[in-house]
């Protein structure tokens, strides 16, 4: 099977009906019967319990990640309400995730490393490419954090994310795993397979002085 990958959206005010409708777009576009994974983003009013059931029985997705967000980038422009899917299906490409809860008093060191194994246990691939993110309230700790992803997966290896959101009013960052929605967590996706990934990264005039606050490590 090709890569195939597929994008969903809506912004119905009804959440359980904004999810169904973006997963029919990718029903509909995939043509599977099973996804192989399905990244989540919604703004804070999309987050109710019903939404991960839609998906599971709609897309039937092996793995599910996802974030609340204050912004959703399409390719119309950017809105701070509604709900998206990332679906991909892939015989090159292979996924690992991973999720650890209540991180707020736990070592972050410790939370990289032990993030990244349990990703790499996932993964049924010998071929590692990057590793993606999302977390809640780890921006003072990030370089521990980093650190222990790369104990765990190597030095020079790629690694990007991004911190959970609600429009900025940081008073429901939620994360998505599997059937659970998460606060006060982190979740992981590593890529792998025989596939290649370029990554780059730039944040306005000082991008160069806070990479690891970014969540950011492309390769050189």
């Amino acid at each position: 099977m090709p890569t195939s990958i597929s994008i969903g959206f809506s912004q119905h005010p009804d959440p359980p009906k904004a999810i169904l409708q973006a997963c029919v777009q990718i029903k509909n576009q995939l043509n599977t019967i099973d996804t192989d994974l399905v990244i989540l983003f919604t703004s804070p009013q999309y987050v109710v319990p019903e939404i991960l059931g839609i998906i599971t029985r709609t897309l039937r997705p092996k793995r599910l990640i996802g974030s609340s967000t204050g912004g959703i980038i399409l390719s119309n422009g950017v809105t701070n309400r509604g709900i998206a899917l990332a679906a991909i299906n892939s015989d090159d490409m292979h996924f690992g995730i991973s999720a650890i809860s209540d991180i707020a008093n736990q070592d972050m060191h410790f939370t990289g490393f032990d993030i990244a194994r349990k990703a790499n246990h996932d993964l049924n691939a010998s071929q590692r490419e990057a590793f993606i993110t999302f977390s809640e309230g780890i921006e003072k700790n990030t370089t521990q954090f980093i650190r222990g992803i790369k104990e765990s997966l190597g030095g020079g290896f790629p690694v990007l994310g991004a911190i959970s959101s609600d429009d900025f009013k940081y008073k429901k960052l939620t994360q998505f795993f599997q059937d659970q929605i998460l606060q006060n967590s982190v979740v992981g996706l590593l890529l792998g397979g025989s596939f290649h990934l370029a990554l780059g990264c730039k944040h306005g005039k000082t991008a160069h002085h806070h990479q690891g606050r970014r969540l950011c490590h492309p390769h050189h």
